[in-house]
């Protein structure tokens, strides 16, 4: 599976077939980028939304939460202090949407608002 862009929209490619990003919202699965480039279509475990405790597994530790455009960015908050690596993919997908160059350090996790309260 892997981020690519397409009709100007940044897609997963999942059995090669395209799902943009932003259907994330009606699927109930999040999108974890992990720093080594490679991504996976996560689902909580009770099916409906992220618990904190799972989002913490994912991202490694504490959650920082970036809310951009109805999607929440979580990544590690002690990425620096850890000296965990630049996500280049997530930051070409937070970049775009932001408006302005972002560079989430570690794993990210993207959820729409529904998957995390």
């Amino acid at each position: 599976m892997l981020i690519t862009l397409k009709n100007n929209c940044f897609c997963i490619v999942i059995c090669s077939t395209f799902v943009p990003i932003n259907q994330l919202k009606a699927s109930k699965m999040g999108l974890l980028i992990k720093s080594s480039g490679e991504t996976l279509e996560v689902k909580p475990a009770n099916g409906k939304n992220f618990s904190l405790k799972e989002a913490q597994s994912f991202v490694g530790g504490y959650v920082e939460m970036l809310n951009v455009n109805g999607k929440k960015y979580l990544m590690n908050e002690e990425g620096l202090i850890h000296r965990l690596p630049v996500n280049e993919k997530a930051t070409e997908e937070l970049s775009k949407e932001y408006g302005r160059e972002v560079k989430p350090i570690g794993d990210v996790l993207i959820l729409s608002n529904e998957e995390f309260n």
